[in-house]
């Protein structure tokens, strides 16, 4: 019996020790379903790259259907070309759309995928740590200890691979991605005409070429009818000759008796008089009707054709729209990709991150054989067109005028009309084609604005003092990948360590040598994973009454200032951080502030002030 018993024991901590051993099969599973995030940091779009080499393909005969590839009219005379009607939309925007898309998608995917995986390690180390504890506590046989081993080794493996392999600064890149390409699409929406049109949409093209030809027949017919009916004509108006205007005269004896009859008489025969007149050629102008139907016509035709112009710009936008899609999403995707480059880490900061996989593993299980060495000097710790009028004009009398052509002019009054009528339906169309672009920003505006990179570290100082064995509390952020922190010293005060919380809030503490002697520095040295930012804190070794912690001894802090009704008093009432540093200002000659970061928004971020406020 007492033989089996052992045996029996052994048997269940074994089954045990395997349940403990499945959830961390499900933790390192976790890992491994999120791994395409991680491990293939760099995200595409197939049919982003599809569409590029389509738009490459098809540009250069985009002359032969009407349009160059800058998007002005060209010498096409043909605006519908079967070929540009492709998925029953006109020009390769749908299929652009889709490859953008596609790649806002996938963005947002590496997005939560990496969240998904930060948080279900994270869900999963609380349980297995809580169990490690109690096995540990609870059982003490070597089959515990292999256990425990297991489960801390995998548990800090998972919790490495989350901290190291992902990157805050590399979602916040996807976002910026995924909206840039957002607003692209949207941009380009305006120019996504069906072949078929819609309510909203008509059928563009077909109003284009329907106005061209009737634009054109008009301008014949026009030109046939000022030949025939537009030309002035002369005629030869013969001399005629005078009567009644023979020479009258009054005889002396007549005059000298009778002057009055004499009067009388020479002003009836002059009133009788009809002079002849000379031979001379006059001109007939058209009929007033003839010519306000040619002005009607040429006026027509002029709006008609400023009218085409506009129309094809905007057929040649809507033809470019997909290539230029295609160009900015590319471009986006080469600006993010470079910034991902940016938060890949090293192999040094993986090699860096392994050293400390037997430590953590310590943490979680608790197995003396896994406790990390002591702490030694500079150990890095990482942490996680204007319509035109028709303007009236007087009519003038004219000597004479031609027949008036009524069918001429009744055939091209309906000509006029038809070209009139399509004017105005293209000036409808472009006028809701550019309320619709107005609605939304030009393409050209859809920039990749990506979060700040900047390494911060709060409280921002540059140099503090500290007593022999004082410590420093500080939080480190931005930049790409994980921040690390060292600390170096000369004389008495190298060997000083820097710890990062375990908590994962990115903050360190930096603990001076107790043996330091006052006038020896430090330095703590804060870098990004990437290396390339940095941030240096020069710590002077000072005695015990006149050390600091990044304010001046003997200060009050302004969080103490907003939770004491006394002190509030003395600085009175404000609304706002930026209120209170005014206050302290306009009281205190030279208040050293903080530079408060953006992501802390309220009073503990600034820097302490002098005891006793305003005087």
């Amino acid at each position: 019996m007492h033989d089996v018993q052992p045996e029996v024991r052994s048997s269940a901590g074994w089954a045990k020790g395997r349940r403990h051993h499945g959830l961390l099969r499900v933790c390192l599973a976790t890992a491994v379903l999120s791994a395409c995030n991680t491990l293939d940091p760099q995200v595409m779009s197939d049919k982003l790259i599809e569409a590029s080499a389509k738009s490459v393909g098809h540009g250069a005969s985009d002359k032969s259907k009407g349009t160059t590839v800058e998007g002005k009219p060209g010498t096409g005379n043909n605006a519908t070309s079967g070929s540009e009607c492709q998925s029953g939309f006109y020009g390769e925007l749908p299929e652009s759309i889709a490859g953008a898309s596609e790649l806002r998608k996938n963005y947002l995917h590496a997005v939560k995928g990496q969240s998904t995986l930060s948080a279900s390690i994270s869900g999963l180390l609380i349980p297995l740590s809580a169990i490690g504890i109690y096995r540990g506590v609870t059982h003490s046989s070597e089959g515990t200890t292999r256990a425990l081993t297991a489960m801390g080794l995998g548990a800090s493996a998972a919790y490495l691979y989350a901290n190291t392999l992902t990157s805050k600064p590399r979602q916040g890149v996807f976002l910026a991605g995924a909206d840039a390409i957002g607003c692209a699409v949207v941009a380009s929406r305006p120019y996504l005409y069906r072949c078929d049109g819609t309510e909203h949409k008509p059928k563009l093209f077909d109003t284009v070429t329907d106005l061209r030809k009737q634009s054109i027949s008009l301008s014949k017919e026009l030109d046939k009818f000022t030949a025939e009916h537009m030309k002035p004509q002369s005629r030869i108006i013969p001399a005629t000759k005078g009567s009644g205007c023979e020479q009258i005269n009054c005889p002396e004896e007549v005059r000298k008796s009778a002057p009055d009859e004499c009067k009388k008489s020479l002003a009836r025969a002059q009133s009788l008089c009809k002079p002849g007149t000379p031979e001379k050629t006059e001109r007939i102008m058209p009929h007033a009707d003839t010519t306000a139907a040619a002005q009607a016509a040429d006026s027509a035709i002029k709006t008609a054709n400023a009218l085409l112009a506009r129309g094809e710009e905007l057929r040649g936008r809507i033809m470019m729209a997909g290539p230029m899609l295609t160009k900015k999403v590319l471009d986006i995707q080469s600006r993010v990709s470079a910034e991902v480059l940016k938060t890949e880490p090293g192999v040094e900061t993986v090699f860096q991150s392994v050293q400390s996989l037997r430590g953590l593993a310590f943490q979680f299980s608790g197995v003396d054989k896994l406790s990390p060495k002591p702490p030694q000097a500079d150990t890095p710790a990482g942490s996680g067109s204007a319509q035109g009028g028709t303007k009236g004009e007087e009519k003038r009398a004219q000597p004479a005028q031609l027949t008036r052509p009524d069918k001429a002019i009744t055939d091209l009054r309906n000509l006029t009309r038809e070209v009139t009528d399509l004017s105005a339906q293209l000036e409808d169309e472009l006028q809701l084609a550019a309320g619709l672009s107005a609605q939304v920003s030009a393409i050209a505006q859809c920039q990749l604005n990506l979060p700040s990179l900047a390494l911060q570290i709060e409280p921002d100082v540059e140099s503090i003092d500290l007593p022999p064995g004082g410590k420093f509390e500080f939080f480190a952020y931005g930049g790409t990948g994980p921040v690390r922190a060292t600390a170096s010293g000369m004389g008495s005060a190298a060997g000083g360590s820097v710890q990062a919380r375990a908590d994962g809030s990115g903050g360190f503490v930096y603990t001076l040598p107790g043996a330091a002697s006052a006038g020896d520095r430090a330095v703590i040295s804060v870098s990004d994973g990437s290396g390339n930012l940095r941030r240096a804190i020069t710590v002077s070794v000072r005695d015990g009454a006149q050390a600091s912690t990044g304010a001046p001894a003997g200060t009050l802090t302004a969080k103490q200032i907003d939770g004491d009704p006394n002190l509030k008093k003395k600085f009175g009432t404000y609304e706002s951080q930026r209120d209170l540093e005014q206050k302290i200002k306009d009281c205190n000659g030279k208040p050293e502030l903080n530079k408060t970061p953006p992501q802390f928004v309220y009073l503990e971020t600034l820097l302490a002030f002098e005891q006793g406020g305003c005087k």
